[in-house]
């Protein structure tokens, strides 16, 4: 079985609720790393994975997701932007740059995880 030396998922982030009564809030960044291993390759025609010992599945860097969760009484949000890892910044020949989010990691040989996501979600309940 084709599986990493280590694995390491952390979060770093604060809980409270910022000196006002009603409002609850969690705010952070989540990271993940693991070793470079000889992954499992990955067939979209097929929509499975199977074994394969020859390509080594690298990682460029550690993943790294920034959150905002809040609650104020019935009102509850989050904002989550993940793969921030992947921002990447290129100079142009001509001296411009120009900015991304391309420099992805990989799941499997040839087959990158997505570029940068920024999630959402509202929920208010009217009921007391």
């Amino acid at each position: 079985m084709n599986v990493p030396s280590w694995l390491t998922r952390n979060r770093i982030m604060y809980e409270g609720n910022l000196g006002f009564n009603n409002l609850k809030i969690a705010m952070g960044f989540d990271t993940r790393y693991r070793t470079n291993y000889k992954g499992n390759n990955y067939s979209p025609l097929l929509g499975q994975f199977f074994y394969q010992d020859s390509t080594t599945v690298k990682y460029k860097l550690p993943d790294i997701a920034a959150f905002v969760h809040f609650r104020i009484n019935s009102f509850r949000a989050f904002l989550r932007a993940e793969n921030l890892n992947t921002f990447r910044s290129l100079a142009a020949p001509d001296g411009s740059t120009s900015y991304g989010f391309t420099n992805s990691n990989f799941a499997a040989p040839d087959y990158p995880y997505a570029g940068l996501i920024i999630r959402f979600g509202i929920f208010w309940g009217f009921v007391n």
